[in-house]
């Protein structure tokens, strides 16, 4: 339910476990609620970044801040943080918009991702573990 243009989500749970939560403006990314039976509540983000050859690196980190910031909102609209940010990023796992604080702040191991989050100049920023740093 609720695809975008450009994204349009498959899956085997029925449309029924699905609930939209965001769909931004250009269709860069969707966010659906996912309550499957047996599993745990799961926010579930698509997304599909600009390429470099349309963006260029502050544009991407400013792009993936923005979707950083709307995971925030909407795990807090669920009041849980079990989200997944799946699709093409259009960028490395090193690169500032996605393992910078000011972007996805996606970080190389679990044990690192398990502290939550990392403190800089007194505020807190939160930590996705991301496995694209293994390979």
């Amino acid at each position: 339910p609720g695809g975008a243009e450009e994204l349009r989500p498959f899956s085997r749970f029925p449309a029924s476990c699905w609930r939209l939560l965001i769909r931004e403006q250009l269709d860069a990314w969707l966010g659906y609620a996912l309550l499957a039976p047996g599993l745990p509540p799961l926010v579930l983000f698509a997304a599909h970044l600009p390429s470099k050859l349309q963006a260029d690196p502050h544009d991407q980190l400013q792009t993936a801040s923005l979707l950083s910031q709307d995971v925030s909102r909407m795990e807090a609209q669920v009041g849980h943080s079990r989200s997944l940010v799946v699709g093409d990023l259009n960028a490395n796992p090193f690169e500032p918009s996605v393992a910078g604080a000011g972007g996805l702040h996606g970080v190389m191991t679990r044990d690192v991702a398990a502290r939550e989050v990392r403190q800089i100049r007194r505020r807190d920023y939160a930590m996705f573990y991301n496995p694209m740093w293994g390979g």
